[in-house]
């Protein structure tokens, strides 16, 4: 009789080998995975670091927007001033040709006088004259 001859299986059956495909596509899928999610975490800190320069810029911003602000408020102030001393300033040129005319009133006037005080010396000096006319004929 025939005898058979004990076969040893040393290779995996077919169903092992299905399984270890599809462990080494979840390796592959888990390394992909890992790979999307570490340059998603590389995207997301470079985000975070975005926002807070955003942020601290927004900040300077909005103290600029503040100084520049005090500065307007300074800036229409001193507007206001200014205008109310341009009307002074009307005024005080409305008073210095005021002043003016006095001055030139009075210079007038002081020549006036000035010639009054000559007529009446030269009358004085006519008087005079007539006087001593008077006198003359009075003793002749």
């Amino acid at each position: 009789m025939m005898t058979y001859q004990k076969i040893l299986n040393n290779l995996p059956p077919k169903g092992n080998d299905d399984k270890s495909n599809s462990g080494d596509g979840i390796i592959e899928g888990n390394a992909i995975l890992n790979a999307e999610n570490q340059q998603l975490s590389r995207n997301v800190k470079e985000l975070k670091s975005n926002l807070g320069y955003a942020e601290q810029e927004l900040l300077k911003k909005e103290h600029e927007i503040m100084n520049l602000n005090n500065r307007l408020l300074e800036l229409e102030a001193r507007l206001q001033r200014y205008e109310y001393f341009t009307g002074e300033i009307d005024q005080v040129e409305k008073i210095d040709g005021m002043l003016q005319s006095l001055e030139a009133e009075g210079n007038r006037l002081r020549k006036e006088n000035e010639e009054l005080k000559n007529s009446i010396n030269y009358y004085k000096g006519h008087v005079q004259t007539l006087y001593l006319i008077l006198i003359i004929v009075a003793i002749m």
